[in-house]
């Protein structure tokens, strides 16, 4: 029984020893660097190509932001009852809600791979590139070029998502022991972007050629093409 209690005292001065000593910290150590403002320089979430294409990413969001911006006037455009078009309105609100959700899908994976948290808009529209929202805009098309101006967003986001996808698919460059290759980003940017822009160009280029064929026949009258509009107005309601 003493031999016991002599070896349990043992191993408890052991364990405090242990503790005085600092081992955790120091086997922490051996692992991250540790920065003395309180944060662990090496103990990060950033991998890859992260940190060189982060700022891109965040100005990408920010371009779904604008763009959401652009849809919800022309969607509060047609809601209003000068032009009581319910069809377009849905139609420009889900593409509103559309580049909402990819912003802030953006904003989460960059926080997902370590970087910034707070996106810093001041800094963008220093440099220019930010789009700065004007408190007067308003988006007054017709029909007809209310889906050309939609069209047209589609395809610029989407050029810049093939950019973005390209600058993560170029293998390092040896030379300058640059890390560009990023197949993670790359994924996401073509599950979560490019596939889904590439149906909704598809959706309003088809949109935008009905209407012209019904908007261009004019010569059955003002009337009968103000009904025609009506009638696709309806069809959008639908969908």
């Amino acid at each position: 029984m003493k031999f016991v209690i002599a070896l349990a005292s043992l191993l408890f001065v052991g364990s405090v020893a242990s503790v005085e000593e600092g081992a955790c910290s120091k086997a922490t150590s051996n692992v991250c660097s540790f920065n003395p403002t309180g944060h662990f320089g090496d103990c990060n979430a950033q991998y890859g190509a992260i940190s060189h294409i982060e700022h891109s990413l965040q100005h990408y969001a920010n371009q779904q932001l604008s763009a959401s911006y652009d849809y919800l006037l022309l969607s509060t455009f047609y809601n209003t009852y000068q032009r009581d078009r319910p069809g377009f309105s849905k139609l420009f609100r889900s593409l509103s809600d559309e580049a909402f959700e990819n912003s802030i899908k953006m904003i989460k994976h960059v926080a997902k791979r370590g970087g910034v948290r707070t996106f810093r808009m001041h800094q963008e529209v220093k440099r220019g590139r930010a789009p700065v929202v004007d408190e007067t805009k308003t988006l007054d098309f017709d029909e007809l070029p209310a889906l050309a101006k939609a069209l047209d967003i589609e395809k610029e986001l989407s050029k810049k998502a093939m950019e973005l996808h390209a600058h993560v698919s170029v293998h390092n460059n040896l030379a300058t022991k640059t890390v560009t290759y990023d197949p993670e980003i790359s994924h996401f940017i073509e599950e979560e972007l490019l596939e889904k822009q590439a149906s909704t160009i598809r959706k309003l280029s088809g949109y935008a050629n009905d209407l012209h064929k019904i908007v261009d026949r004019n010569a059955a009258g003002v009337s009968s093409t103000a009904l025609g509009v009506y009638l696709f107005d309806e069809y959008l309601q639908k969908q």
